[in-house]
């Protein structure tokens, strides 16, 4: 495995419709042996009321540009005056620039060598490039339903104005070379107005702008923006990168090599948040919905074929090293892989107890349950013993990393085991996992679950 350790939000890029789309104790002694479910320190003092919402709207976000949460409309009541505070202040202004930041880094190390002008970048707008956070503060920072009419009177005005550090990634993105595709899910009666609009607000020299027609109007956007990246793809262009502030942006067919979407930091300090309630509160609420969405599958689907399938990563989703990271620097130290096979080889990771909660409900539902880990072949027994001790049992497979996988990249590695799945005629319902790289290429799952992870990345 290639572990590239960082304490930084996630380089993945979710942009202003935070305001859209964010306006558009967990490890317990119940299920298993409490000796192999990890233990948190009981000291911390109470929190008062106040702290207390700001923990639930924190793990709240989390969970919504991480794109965990069921289909919601607006956010939570209590919630409203924490996202107003975080989009009005420096903290949301900080991950934009990060995200450009990290986009721009990406644009320039791409060879462009071959020069047929093929190598492409798309963009969405709204909330992408331009901000409706005039709007926005009208409408209650996401509280009040929305609304298509009005936003529609606020979109034919043509005021939205720049978002700073993406009209720097796009001017960049531009002077290297590559093509701009504007992709949004605007009307194409808007066309007049959106490009009067983005020239004036600083955008320019673009190669395509793709709005809805009238007979796409129906489509859902993953749908509807897969199959114009399709037709790029027919017509030769590479896309590179591709820049959006929703998850339906970004997946579906035809990905890009890179893909930007903002994410919030996780905390300022990795040793404070997995150590305290914010990080068992995230993985609590993934858990949640997770379960919710297991639910919901076997109740309508009924096939009853044995075919619907679940896959778990291990290391940072059933099993914690923690205990290992406590004392190797919560990922600040170089990853050093003989010392961590050492840990391994004790077999003494402890339980996730959310996840050992959604795995136990997964079974019970009649789940066929996959066991996919970056793990060598050789640390099978140990894994094995492992995650039974911590109360894991009755997967039907575990599937590990031969000799010959051991220079893949983690996206194709898994990637190659879920088509294997699908070829055998399974239906991937669901995939809990703390990287991208455990959800994201092809055969993905119908619904993928995203733990948190601040102490290491994997590409």
């Amino acid at each position: 495995m290639v572990f590239v350790f960082f304490i930084s939000p996630m380089r993945i890029y979710h942009v202003i419709f935070l305001v859209v789309s964010l306006f558009s104790s967990a490890f317990s002694d119940e299920l298993s042996d409490p000796s192999s479910i990890l233990q948190y320190p009981s000291e911390e003092p109470k929190r008062v009321d106040g702290d207390e919402v700001n923990l639930h709207c924190t793990s709240w976000r989390f969970a919504a540009e991480t794109n965990n949460l069921a289909p919601w409309s607006t956010i939570p009541a209590e919630c409203a005056d924490y996202v107003k505070d975080y989009v009005l202040g420096e903290g949301y202004v900080a991950d934009l620039e990060r995200v450009s930041e990290e986009a721009s880094v990406f644009a320039s190390t791409v060879d462009l060598s071959a020069g047929d002008g093929k190598d492409a970048w798309i963009f969405d707008i709204d909330e992408t490039l331009l901000s409706n956070l005039p709007y926005y503060i009208d409408h209650g920072f996401g509280l009040e339903l929305f609304d298509h009419s009005e936003f529609d009177k606020w979109v034919e005005r043509g005021v939205a104005p720049a978002i700073a550090p993406s009209l720097k990634l796009y001017q960049r993105v531009v002077d290297l070379g590559y093509r701009v595709f504007l992709l949004t899910g605007r009307k194409e009666s808007h066309r007049l107005v959106t490009v009067e609009n983005l020239i004036n607000a600083g955008f320019h020299s673009w190669d395509k702008l793709i709005l809805r027609s009238p007979d796409e109007q129906h489509k859902v956007a993953t749908l509807y923006k897969s199959e114009k990246r399709d037709e790029m793809v027919k017509e030769g262009y590479r896309i590179r990168g591709n820049s959006g502030d929703q998850w339906s942006d970004l997946l579906g067919s035809s990905m890009s090599q890179r893909s930007f979407k903002l994410a919030n930091p996780i905390q300022p300090c990795v040793k404070d948040y997995v150590l305290g309630k914010a990080y068992v509160a995230d993985l609590e609420r993934v858990s949640e919905e997770a379960s919710i969405f297991a639910s919901t599958v076997v109740g309508f689907n009924g096939a009853g074929d044995g075919k619907d399938a679940w896959i778990f990563d291990i290391d940072e989703t059933l099993l914690s090293n923690l205990p290992y990271f406590i004392e190797h620097g919560f990922g600040l130290e170089l990853f050093d892989h003989s010392e961590f096979d050492k840990w391994v080889e004790r077999g003494v990771a402890p339980a996730i107890a959310p996840s050992l909660k959604l795995y136990q409900r997964v079974i019970d539902l009649g789940y066929r349950v996959f066991l996919l880990t970056g793990r060598k072949e050789s640390h099978r027994l140990v894994t094995v013993e492992n995650l039974i001790n911590a109360g894991f049992q009755n997967w039907d497979k575990l599937i590990l990393r031969s000799p010959d996988e051991q220079h893949k990249m983690a996206t194709v590695y898994k990637s190659e085991k879920r088509d294997e799945m699908v070829k055998e005629g399974f239906r991937i319902r669901g995939n809990l996992g703390n990287q991208w790289s455990d959800l994201l290429g092809s055969s993905m799952s119908q619904r993928s679950f995203k733990l948190a992870n601040p102490m290491y990345y994997i590409p």
